[in-house]
């Protein structure tokens, strides 16, 4: 008893498609078996006529067929779905369909891993990796748009199937630590419009600084400890901001006290750059509002 063949495999298709699925489901045993469920495992693959499938009787040596549509939808690569029956007697028959999914565009690679990224402020490479859209039927719509502002893309066609996109990381806007960022791609394809790059990347620097960001409301101040990366404290003697307007003073056991004299919002963030008496280095970024 049970689905012959227990699995298909329609092929390859492009994203979107709807593949229509025929299974037979036979009944060789000595007895009669009444359908009282039919499943899918997922809300791409549609049954058809499942109100009149439950409570058909499949007398010995009879079959019944079982058809579906299955939505491939918009993601590439190996997709699977599967049918499942149960019987009111408690068996369970299962019919499995694959198939590979391609897409009318690609993006390669799908992330970048910048590593650890020095902070100290030292003259440097730029730091900058790349990734390409290719496709032969859609193209992109805009610019590349990252959800951070420590990423800034250029985009330059390579020919009429791909175009290259320059990943640059602006290091002074770059915060300490491990850092994770989107960027989004639209395209004119209906079925998959837009795309994602995953970034990440690991600011370091030799000064710890907490908070190692700064919101400041008006003309608040707000204080930030400082420590080596063990932990321990430091002599600062060095204390230079990016906006006079931004205030850093030094305080008793490796604090500072920052504040935004102005009392308004300025037009852009400020950086806070700060040096100990070993020559080590360390930063705040300081938005206002």
């Amino acid at each position: 008893m049970g689905f012959r063949p227990a699995e298909v495999d329609v092929g390859t298709h492009v994203w979107g498609t709807v593949v229509p699925l025929c299974f037979t489901l036979w009944n060789d045993g000595p007895t009669a078996l009444e359908i009282a469920a039919v499943e899918t495992s997922c809300g791409c693959t549609a049954v058809t006529a499942v109100d009149q499938l439950v409570g058909t009787v499949v007398e010995p040596g009879h079959s019944v067929a079982i058809e579906a549509q299955w939505d491939l939808q918009s993601a590439p690569g190996p997709k699977g779905a599967t049918i499942t029956i149960r019987c009111a007697s408690g068996e369970k028959f299962r019919a499995h369909a694959v198939a590979k999914v391609r897409g009318t565009w690609e993006i390669s690679p799908e992330s970048l891993n910048f590593g650890e990224i020095a902070l100290d402020g030292a003259h440097q490479e730029p730091v900058e990796e790349m990734f390409s859209f290719t496709s032969d039927a859609d193209s992109l719509v805009g610019e590349p748009e990252p959800d951070a502002s420590w990423l800034r893309c250029v985009t330059a066609k390579r020919g009429p199937a791909q175009t290259e996109v320059l990943v640059v990381v602006v290091t002074d806007r770059l915060p300490p630590g491990r850092q994770e960022a989107l960027i989004r791609l639209r395209t004119t394809s209906p079925i998959a419009p837009s795309g994602l790059v995953r970034v990440s990347a690991v600011g370091r620097q030799d000064l710890v600084c907490t908070p190692s960001q700064l919101f400041l409301q008006g003309d608040e101040a707000r204080v930030v400890r400082v420590t080596d990366v063990g932990g321990g404290a430091c002599e600062l003697v060095v204390m230079e901001s990016s906006n006079p307007a931004v205030l850093a003073t030094l305080q008793q056991g490796g604090k500072l006290s920052i504040r935004n004299t102005a009392g308004q919002p300025l037009t852009e963030s400020v950086t806070v750059r700060i040096k100990d008496d070993r020559g080590r280095r360390g930063r705040i970024l300081v938005s206002t509002f």
